[in-house]
């Protein structure tokens, strides 16, 4: 008896062509469908999935009326040349959703006669998703390569500002204070000054400009900035608006240069103040934030702990055509010499990118625009540590420590925290494999997170552990908000919930509190 001659034979003996079709078309990731008199017929689900439409509405409509108007005669023009017999190339273009989105798709047709008439065997792939990766691409090489031109002219630019700003500042200290040169002599030099500031954002631009990078917080920036004369003025320019700072008090630390950080806070705040113009708001906030998972906005924010800077007012909003290039150099809708360079967003991009942080903007006509800025949290303390903790007072004696969190560096940072605090910290990385351990071993304290993947969440693992060991002490450690499986786990006997990122001192307290509850 010979071999079958290809793996679907077997199944061929059993099932008709047609049926073998059917099940191919089905399951195929790409959209398939035919395209007769410019109405697509005999869609397969990948086809009603991209396009919202279900067959009955595609078979009403022409073609060319789900396609983006600036692409309509691309496509009607290529679609009719391969009617007309010429051999085309897969091309790409954009289609209207039901939904009214934009998406991407490439497609690759085959002629083929039916009935006495020409018709196109469609394939189309979703392409969205590369394109947005090739704008981010290409808006990242962009700010690049202006960020290297700005900076050989701010080389240039400071040689020239030295003797402008520097003999003028000595001609100052020497001449009477009752002179008729003073006045002209201090605006040459205020002037150079402020050429010298412009000169420092373009070398921010190249990527060279940060120095020495310390650990800081940002509450601690947020409350210099303003206090600081520049916000002061600004309070004095825009009299009726109302400007508000929020920092959240067990702030994390982060790594970076305050001075820069400082710059990005009065550039956006002054940004938002001309955008509401007269009456309205502008709120600073700095929160701890904690990502579980990748967040794809105008840049991709990756899973870890984060302090957010936020800053959002009521004004006039930008629009969406400007929303696209505001970080690019130069690019600004203010009247040049008057309200701006056109380097401060520059500026604060470049700064975000140089901390290893991220930015996303929202923004609506007439209804505002928020910045959030995510910067990189760090357990490292400061210089000048929080004088209201002892951390001497909340140290152990080595008991043993558990931790479970599907993340390695979430278990690196519990565990360096509670070696710091005389803790003996063990770290596993699933519920699955925390119920593996503790059926052979005992600890003293568990550090618990909820949300865990693939495997059982925190629920279903302490739910286990306590079938092992009834009387086990937990905290419940995790980035969700309070929820319903947080409550019950927190019935089930969990002692403490502290919300990721928390502070050493959080961590410390929550850890005391529950092993020793009545001291």
């Amino acid at each position: 008896m010979s071999k079958p001659d290809t793996l679907l034979e077997p199944l061929a003996k059993r099932l008709p062509e047609v049926e073998i079709l059917r099940l191919f078309l089905e399951s195929a990731n790409d959209a398939a469908f035919v395209l007769i008199n410019h109405k697509i017929q005999f869609a397969n689900p990948k086809t009603f999935e991209i396009v919202g439409y279900k067959q009955e509405e595609l078979s009403e409509t022409p073609f060319r009326d789900i396609i983006h108007p600036d692409d309509q005669e691309l496509v009607t023009k290529t679609c009719q040349k391969q009617l007309d017999g010429n051999t085309i190339s897969a091309f790409a273009f954009r289609v209207i959703t039901k939904e009214q989105k934009t998406i991407w798709i490439a497609l690759n047709n085959t002629l083929f006669h039916w009935e006495d008439q020409s018709v196109l065997l469609c394939w189309a792939s979703d392409l969205t998703n590369i394109k947005t990766l090739e704008k981010k691409l290409k808006r990242a090489e962009k700010l690049k390569l202006v960020g290297t031109m700005a900076g050989e002219v701010a080389h240039d630019l400071n040689n020239i500002l030295s003797g402008i700003v520097s003999y003028p500042e000595l001609l100052l200290m020497q001449i009477d204070e009752d002179s008729p040169l003073r006045e002209p002599i201090a605006v040459i030099h205020d002037s150079g000054q402020k050429a010298a500031d412009m000169v420092n954002d373009l070398l921010t631009l190249t990527r060279r400009g940060i120095i020495k990078q310390k650990i800081i917080n940002l509450s601690n920036i947020l409350e210099e900035h303003f206090r600081s004369p520049a916000h002061s003025r600004l309070e004095q320019n825009y009299p009726d608006i109302r400007f508000i700072a929020d920092a959240k008090a067990d702030l994390l630390n982060i790594r970076g240069s305050a001075t820069h950080i400082s710059k990005v806070v009065m550039n956006l705040v002054f940004n938002a103040a001309e955008a509401v113009q007269n009456e309205g708001i502008v709120k600073v906030e700095c929160f701890n934030k904690y990502i579980d998972e990748p967040v794809s906005g105008y840049t991709n924010i990756k899973e870890g702990d984060y302090v957010v800077l936020r800053v959002s007012d009521n004004g006039k909003g930008i629009q969406e055509s400007d929303l696209k290039r505001i970080f690019e150099p130069f690019y600004t809708k203010k009247q040049m010499g008057r309200s701006g360079s056109g380097l401060g967003l520059s500026v604060v991009w470049n700064t975000v990118k140089d901390h290893k942080g991220h930015i996303e903007v929202f923004s609506e006509d007439s209804i505002g625009t928020v910045f959030e800025l995510y910067f990189p949290t760090t357990r490292q303390a400061p210089e000048k540590y929080e004088v209201d903790f002892d951390i001497n007072l909340y140290k152990g004696n080595f008991e043993t420590v558990l931790v479970i969190d599907d993340i390695e560096r979430q278990r690196e940072i519990a565990t360096g925290c509670l070696k710091l605090l005389h803790y003996s910290p063990i770290a596993v990385a699933s519920g699955e494999a925390a119920e593996i351990f503790l059926k052979k071993n005992t600890v003293d304290l568990i550090i618990l997170d909820m949300k865990m993947e693939p495997g059982i969440d925190g629920f279903e693992t302490y739910r286990r552990i306590i079938k092992i060991n009834p009387y086990q002490k937990a905290i419940i450690a995790s980035g969700l908000s309070e929820n319903e499986k947080i409550h019950k786990t927190l019935a089930l006997g969990a002692g403490l919930y502290i919300r990721k990122p928390y502070t050493l001192k959080k961590f410390a307290l929550a850890i005391k509190k529950e092993l020793y509850p009545d001291v």
